[in-house]
C-alpha cells in the first residue's frame, strides 16, 4: 500500500511539470512561438572570475575600455577585459580591392546610451576605402535543435550607425533601436574595411 501511494504522488509531480509554447523571452529576444515543451534554460557560462583591469584616465573619461580576443565567440555580454586584452588601436592593411574584417568589444564602465562609433585613419589612404560598421548581436543558441537548454552567443552582425542599430523583434524582422551598453557588460563590432 505504501508503495503504491508513492509511485502516484511521483506521476503526479511529473505530470505537473511546465510547459512553455510562448510567447517567451530567452535572453533579450522574445519568441512568440516555440515548440511546446519545459522552460528553457541557460548553460552553465564560463566563469570570468578576473577583475577587469584599472581603467586609465582616457579609459575612464570614454567610459569604457575596449579590448579583443583571438576569437571573437570567446566574447560574452558578462565578460571582462584582462590588462593583456586592452586595445589602444586597431590597424589593418589591405589591398586595392581586399577586404579585411576587425572586431573589437567594449567593456562599458559605466551605461552607455545610444553608443555609437567613429573610426577616422591616423594617415591619409592612398585609394578610397569602404568601411562598414556592425554591432554584433548577442542570442541565445540550443545546445542541440530540440533541446531545452541554451548558450549564449555572438550571432548576428547588424547594421548600426548615429547611436543605434538593428535588433531581432516580431516575426523574425529587425527594427533600429538604441544601441546601449550596460555598465559592467561588453559588446562586441565589427568593422569590416
Amino acid at each position: 500500500m505504501v508503495v503504491l501511494l508513492l509511485s502516484i504522488a511521483f506521476v503526479s509531480a511529473v505530470g505537473a511539470q511546465e510547459t512553455v509554447t510562448g510567447p517567451v523571452q530567452i535572453y533579450d529576444t522574445v519568441y512568440e512561438r516555440v515548440d511546446p515543451g519545459p522552460p528553457f534554460t541557460e548553460a552553465p557560462r564560463t566563469k570570468e572570475d578576473w577583475q577587469p583591469p584599472k581603467p586609465t584616465d582616457a579609459e575612464r573619461k570614454a567610459g569604457f575600455i575596449l579590448f579583443t580576443r583571438h576569437e571573437p565567440f570567446e566574447i560574452k555580454p558578462w565578460s571582462r577585459p584582462k590588462p593583456e586584452e586592452r586595445l589602444t588601436k586597431i590597424s589593418a592593411f589591405a589591398a586595392q580591392g581586399q577586404k579585411t574584417n576587425l572586431w573589437f568589444a567594449v567593456f562599458a564602465l559605466e551605461p552607455l546610451k545610444s553608443f555609437s562609433i567613429a573610426v577616422k585613419p591616423v594617415s591619409p589612404v592612398p585609394c578610397p576605402v569602404s568601411l562598414e560598421t556592425r554591432y554584433a548581436h548577442f542570442w541565445a543558441q540550443r545546445t542541440d535543435w530540440r533541446g531545452r537548454t541554451y548558450y549564449i552567443v555572438p550571432e548576428l552582425l547588424l547594421p548600426m550607425r548615429d547611436g543605434k542599430a538593428l535588433f531581432p523583434a516580431k516575426g523574425g524582422t529587425l527594427e533600429e533601436r538604441p544601441l546601449d551598453i550596460p555598465e559592467g557588460e561588453c559588446r562586441i563590432f565589427w568593422l569590416q574595411v
